[in-house]
């Protein structure tokens, strides 16, 4: 039940679906407020060894965590085109789960297909927070 009215303790969940190259995440964890649950994908134990990781450890741990999301918010640029975080919008538009997207390599071509599956999509990650900060404080009740 995504129905938040005065006084629920129930916090929004936030899948955060991107890159792992930058502090990104961080930058949309210190802006938003409380009363927000991020999930938050994390690099397979793996990684440090061959530098991918293996997707079929990873998908299934993340499938999983968006399955509990109640928002997506998507980043994409230049620094990693991988088709992770097409899937993972994939994933979520397939769920009607409303998908935030900060695209900041518009010149790539494939990236405006993922554009027509977001509820709503930014060029700069300030503009996306704000739009996140709005759309995750807990509506109020009126009488």
């Amino acid at each position: 039940n995504n129905t938040w009215k005065d006084g629920d303790k129930r916090s929004m969940k936030v899948y955060l679906a991107g890159h792992m190259h930058s502090d990104w995440r961080n930058q949309v964890i210190d802006a938003c407020a409380e009363g927000v649950e991020f999930l938050i994908p994390l690099p397979t134990p793996d990684r440090a060894e061959n530098g991918a990781g293996d997707p079929s450890l990873y998908m299934v741990r993340d499938l999983a965590l968006l399955r509990q999301a109640d928002l997506i918010f998507a980043l994409l640029d230049d620094i990693a085109r991988g088709i992770g975080v097409a899937a993972e919008i994939g994933y979520a538009y397939g769920r009607g789960v409303p998908i935030i997207l900060v695209n900041l390599a518009p010149q790539v071509h494939s990236f405006q297909f993922l554009e027509g599956l977001a509820t709503r999509t930014y060029s700069t990650l300030e503009e996306a927070v704000k739009a996140l900060r709005f759309a995750t404080q807990s509506p109020r009740r009126y009488q």
